[in-house]
């Protein structure tokens, strides 16, 4: 009987062979770990209710009232525009009272209306024909304070064409030509920010406020928007000195949505690529070392309004690309507090949202001309 022979050992591969063929293995292990995040990091995320919000949102309940309804803090109190007057009313009546407050010359509408934290007043931005926001020849738009008592009205330094009023946790502010207007606590205030918004042909800039902000110092939110893009910068100004620092400096053009968080740490802003037209949203620490995403669409499309509702929780629109975008519009609430976390979808169709200075109630329009209709959305902690 013969025995088994054992197999022969085979010679150790040369060191150079071995050196090789562990530098190709980590190389390959590298190139894989990196495309499954970068896949993670690109591919669109669906929504998840994986975690419980903090906030809960109501059904949309549709209003009894004459025109779009501008809430005072109280939730209740209304004013509204209608027939080139403004009025004011009830929620939960149709019957609404004709203010003694007349457009300014040259004003052909009635742009936005913002609550002071009293509830006493309000300030009126009134818009102006403006073929172009970054025409220089643009006429300016009129600004008003109308105190409710006694219909007392207050001309304020006017805004630039297309400007919007920025609601801050003790009064308004707006940009005017070369500075940042802001009434808070019964004065006016102007913050210096050098030329603003519409004086540069085919540029706008757009400047928030953060809260907080202090005689002392003042840190503001810049957006200024090109031909070919956007940067978004952090301006701080003290003791008469200016810093800037870059946010983002590759921003889309057509995105130009961004809102403090309460406390004046953070900033969210949408952002998307050009060549996908694919927007997401972002959150970033003021001092920029900290910045993920939070939420990307799965279709094309923009981001039409963002705000916090408290310091971890925001509320946006995003409205698709293509007919009937305001019917196809979806509303969501979003955890700020870590990238990709739990996005619940609301409810759709809608534009023109305006959350009331109370924080907890939204106003919006559905339908156009004579079958244009005003819905509430209440949103409350959850027990």
């Amino acid at each position: 009987m013969t025995a088994d022979v054992p197999p022969e050992t085979g010679q150790p591969l040369p060191t150079w062979v071995r050196r090789l063929l562990v530098g190709v293995f980590v190389v390959l292990a590298v190139g894989v770990v990196s495309g499954v995040l970068w896949l993670a990091t690109q591919s669109p995320r669906a929504e998840s209710n994986a975690t419980q919000l903090r906030w809960q949102a109501s059904a949309p309940q549709q209003l009894a009232v004459p025109c779009f309804p501008w809430l005072a803090p109280d939730g209740k109190t209304f004013v509204c525009e209608r027939d080139g007057a403004v009025w004011r009313g009830e929620r939960g009546s149709e019957a609404a009272t004709r203010l003694d407050v007349a457009f300014p010359p040259g004003a052909v509408a009635l742009k936005q209306v913002e609550w002071l934290p009293n509830g006493a007043a309000f300030v009126l931005l009134f818009a102006t024909p403006t073929p172009r926001s970054d025409d220089e020849t643009a006429s300016p738009w009129p600004v008003r304070l109308v105190r409710l008592a006694d219909e007392t009205i207050t001309p304020l330094p006017d805004a630039v064409p297309g400007a919007h009023l920025q609601r801050l946790p003790d009064g308004v502010a707006y940009p005017s030509r070369e500075a940042l207007v802001v009434w808070r606590q019964g004065a006016l205030a102007t913050v210096p920010t050098g030329q603003n918004a519409t004086v540069y042909p085919h540029v706008m800039d757009v400047i928030h406020l953060a809260p907080g902000a202090t005689d002392a110092e003042t840190v503001l939110a810049r957006l200024v928007v090109g031909q070919s893009g956007a940067v978004l910068r952090v301006m701080t100004l003290r003791e008469g000195r200016r810093d800037e620092r870059q946010v983002d400096m590759r921003l889309y053009r057509g995105e130009q949505v961004f809102a403090w968080s309460p406390s004046g740490a953070w900033l969210a802003y949408a952002n998307r690529e050009e060549r996908l037209r694919t927007p997401a949203l972002w959150v970033t620490m003021v001092d920029g070392r900290t910045r993920y995403q939070i939420w990307k669409a799965n279709a094309q499309g923009k981001i039409d309004f963002l705000n916090w509702l408290d310091e971890s929780t925001l509320f946006f629109a995003f409205v698709p690309d293509g007919a009937r975008a305001a019917a196809r519009t979806r509303f969501f609430l979003a955890d700020a507090t870590r990238s990709a976390g739990t996005t619940i979808p609301l409810w759709e169709g809608g534009r023109s949202p305006v959350l009331a200075r109370d924080g907890r109630s939204l106003v919006f329009a559905r339908g156009e001309g004579a079958n244009e209709t005003y819905w509430m959305v209440r949103f409350d902690a959850r027990e």
